[in-house]
């Protein structure tokens, strides 16, 4: 599955993707289009529901477990560890909740200066102590500076793999290991890597994951994941309760004996259809080559960088392969209108800030869209 010559030819692979039609499309740390796959997987759910609902309910828990299954496997966790929820932010409010409830005198949280709101405010809203860690001059972020912040009052390190907006990547491999041997929880939102990076939650343990569905993994909105190791699921767990959190799932109403799981967290029947179009988009990447996606997606990133440099363009993203993924961000006096001029033009990408222009290319997209662009500058 893994191997380069045997997967479709990119071009192929494009035409899975029938937005691009209408566009030059280069905001997958956005929103990305749908494959037809995944559509198509949402359409016979629908179709389900709609000429005989009884086989749609009798099978809810079935088609439930095999999209859990499907996701561990992508990043190499147990089912048991798999939790659906519909957004990161949902997910950051339940973690904030328990690890409250964890260690009251523990009120610290590390994380990054240039993080998405959804990695910071839940933990604000608990009344969390934010340390934040500055980025050095080229964006990314020192492993020794993060370390430096742990006080006793640490509850966690919660920061993203990639930054949603200069694109720099995170070691997480040192993270982890430092992290473990401080016994200090790490929280990754993954969003801006999954789907473009493998990720291996047993070589590279993590407290908890979240991924949101509608940007790399390619799958709409309505669907993230939640993982949550062993280590986490403390006695305090599950910070939020529906009946479905019950380890003997029936109509009792009081409240006794709980899932000690991750999917204990789901509460209830969540909606099946934006995670059957997740479970789709993940086997269309699995049949590509995870690997191969990475391989694609940094040659299309190196190559506008590359690009860019030749027009003299101010790229805040960090150069090093090493330290970037499918994000490339440029700094422009005039990107707000320069962003509204290549919307006019049938080419999409996104201004964050008042003066940057953030470019993110997956694997469906080719040299000519990036020459698109480039011509443009």
């Amino acid at each position: 599955m893994n191997n380069f010559k045997k997967i479709s030819k990119w071009q192929a692979i494009r035409d899975c993707y029938p937005s691009l039609k209408q566009n030059i499309y280069l905001n997958a740390a956005g929103m990305t289009p749908m494959a037809t796959a995944s559509y198509n997987a949402g359409q016979a759910m629908l179709q389900q529901m709609h000429e005989n609902v009884r086989a749609f309910a009798t099978s809810y828990v079935e088609k439930s477990n095999i999209a859990r299954a499907v996701v561990a496997d992508f990043y190499h966790a147990d089912p048991s560890d798999i939790a659906f929820i519909n957004t990161t932010s949902l997910g950051m409010n339940i973690l904030a909740l328990q690890l409250k409830k964890d260690a009251e005198d523990k009120n610290e949280i590390i994380t990054l200066q240039d993080e998405f709101p959804s990695s910071t405010f839940a933990w604000q809203r608990q009344g969390f102590a934010m340390r934040f860690v500055e980025p050095n001059v080229d964006n990314t972020y020192n492993i020794d500076a993060i370390l430096a912040k742990i006080t006793e009052k640490t509850s966690a390190v919660v920061v993203s793999y990639v930054q949603f907006g200069t694109g720099a990547r995170l070691n997480i491999e040192s993270l982890s290991y430092e992290l473990k041997v401080r016994g200090i929880p790490f929280i990754l939102n993954a969003t801006q890597a999954a789907g473009v990076i493998p990720i291996d939650v047993k070589k590279t343990p993590v407290s908890a994951m979240l991924v949101s569905g509608n940007k790399w993994l390619m799958s709409g909105t309505g669907a993230a994941i939640l993982y949550l190791s062993p280590e986490m699921r403390t006695s305090n767990f599950p910070s939020i309760v529906g009946w479905l959190s019950a380890k003997n799932i029936g109509f009792d109403n009081r409240l006794n004996e709980l899932n000690p799981n991750a999917p204990s967290l789901e509460v209830g029947l969540y909606s099946l259809l934006p995670v059957m179009c997740l479970q789709a988009s993940i086997e269309f990447i699995q049949s590509i080559g995870i690997a191969n996606v990475y391989d694609r997606v940094t040659d299309l990133s190196s190559y506008l960088i590359t690009q860019l440099q030749k027009k003299g363009a101010n790229i805040i993203t960090p150069l090093a392969v090493e330290n970037r993924a499918g994000i490339v961000a440029v700094v422009r006096p005039d990107a707000k209108t320069w962003v509204a001029m290549l919307e006019e033009k049938g080419i999409i990408a996104v201004l964050r800030g008042e003066d940057m222009v953030r470019i993110s290319p997956h694997f469906y997209n080719n040299y000519e869209d990036i020459d698109a662009l480039i011509e443009l500058w």
